[in-house]
């Protein structure tokens, strides 16, 4: 066990204690006493001088301007151009789509000249095999009405896919060929009376019970007017409170009361409600064009095109004379703001047909997400997609390459079998690259590679 030895203090220092403590313990309390209530000052550095005074007079010495100019020559650095590869199937496009077509043409266009569009525009809706299309027809006159189909009790017509056969006309399945002739005959009664109101006629329509029984839940809703004069859904009017029904001088004042574009585009883009904005399209075949055109009143008063660029004075509803269609700038708005295809009436014989194969994803055009140079757009067809090569091995099919790891053949820019990139469509941003031939390319996937124009302004020159 350990034992603590405790050590006796020396009695002289005892001693000394009592005799010192009274006055040094008076002493400390009052050092203590005045550190604390006055602080022990800071001992700071002082800072070095970071000048001095030279003598003598001062002066200012001025250096000659000098540029040095470098050597000629490429510069190894240049803006970042990031390279973008897009593929796409041919057809593009699958699920459903409502297509409200809107005929208001038959002013100055003779009704007997649109039967052939109107049927192309069909047959290239019905052409895609993995595409359900509801077709309905509205009138102008009276406005906003859905034209009766014959033989059914709804006003559209269904089709899943129509290229097979399957179309349900009221309670009945009938082909393709019965299902085009009832809705080429509500086309034709529906176009007998037009009004200018497409806009206003479409609102109505869709706000009615058969608009709600129209529009499906999935499916893509896709608007198409021809005419052949501007839309006048508006207050007030120049020339009159009445629609126009001929080459009256009528349209949109500047002051608008009622009819705004901005209404018509918000309620479109919202009427398959709130976060299904981008599945609402709209598109016109109209007259793009606002050169001076003569009619029996004079030249001048009318601005548009003629059909087929002829020359002579404007057919009217009492009157004799060429095909014209008045300048509609209210449907190519919209169809810009809601990103449609946007057809000249007078130029393009086919423009309805080719609003038909986009709307139904047949048309052999290809969006691309970015701007590219279009100098740098590298298009290939690709034969085996999914089955991958080497440059070691061949493919297995002649004329097929090896391009980055799978087998296929790269298409020319140009010519007929070429492709074409269309940067703007009747003032409307495309960024398409263009196919002209279609029959190549079924069963194929197209692959577009290109370098993004990093600097570009993003609206049409």
């Amino acid at each position: 066990m350990e034992t603590a030895v405790r050590t006796p203090r020396p009695a002289s220092r005892s001693r000394e204690f009592r005799v010192a403590a009274p006055w040094i313990g008076l002493s400390g309390a009052v050092a203590g006493l005045l550190l604390g209530a006055c602080g022990e000052p800071e001992v700071q550095p002082v800072p070095p001088e970071s000048y001095f005074i030279v003598p003598g007079e001062p002066e200012l010495t001025h250096d000659p301007v000098r540029v040095d100019r470098g050597e000629g020559g490429g510069s190894s650095i240049r803006p970042s151009r990031p390279r973008l590869c897009e593929t796409f199937s041919f057809p593009w496009k699958s699920g459903e789509v409502d297509v409200l077509l809107v005929p208001d043409a038959g002013r100055s266009v003779p009704t007997s000249g649109l039967v052939g569009p109107y049927l192309r525009f069909l047959d290239r809706l019905a052409a895609n095999d993995e595409l359900s299309i509801r077709i309905g027809v509205v009138a102008t006159s009276p406005v906003g009405s859905f034209v009766p189909i014959a033989g059914s009790t709804v006003p559209y017509v269904t089709c899943w896919p129509a290229s097979a056969g399957r179309c349900v006309v009221g309670d009945e399945l009938v082909g393709w060929n019965t299902a085009r002739d009832v809705l080429l005959a509500a086309i034709g009664r529906a176009r007998k009376a037009p009004a200018s109101l497409g806009l206003l006629a479409v609102v109505e329509a869709l706000d009615s019970p058969a608009g709600a029984n129209f529009l499906r839940p999935e499916a893509e809703l896709h608007v198409v007017v021809v005419g052949d004069a501007d839309d006048a859904s508006c207050a007030p009017r120049r020339g009159g409170e009445s629609a126009c029904t001929s080459f009256e001088a009528c349209g949109c004042a500047s002051d608008l009361a009622a009819g705004d574009l901005g209404w018509f585009v918000r309620y479109l883009r919202n009427v398959k409600g709130h976060g299904y904005e981008d599945r609402v399209r709209f598109s016109a075949w109209v007259a793009t064009t606002a050169e001076s055109l003569t009619t029996g009143e004079g030249t001048g008063a009318f601005v548009g095109c003629a059909i087929g660029a002829a020359s002579g004075i404007c057919a009217t509803p009492w009157s004799d004379g060429v095909a014209c269609a008045l300048h509609a700038p209210r449907y190519a708005a919209v169809t810009r703001a809601l990103g449609g295809v946007l057809s000249d009436i007078c130029t393009e014989s086919e423009g309805l047909a080719r609003i038909g194969a986009h709307i139904a994803g047949v048309a052999p055009e290809f969006h691309l997400q970015r701007k590219p140079l279009p100098s740098t757009i590298e298009t290939v067809l690709l034969s085996f997609p999914d089955e991958p090569c080497n440059h070691r091995d061949s493919c297995l099919e002649d004329g097929l390459d090896c391009i980055r790891g799978r087998c296929g053949s790269k298409v020319s820019a140009g010519g007929a079998d070429g492709w074409q990139y269309v940067s703007c469509s009747n003032e409307i941003p495309t960024r398409m690259v263009r196919l002209e031939d279609s029959d190549r390319l079924s069963n194929r996937r197209i692959e577009i590679c290109y370098d993004v124009d990093v600097g570009a302004d993003p609206l049409c020159p």
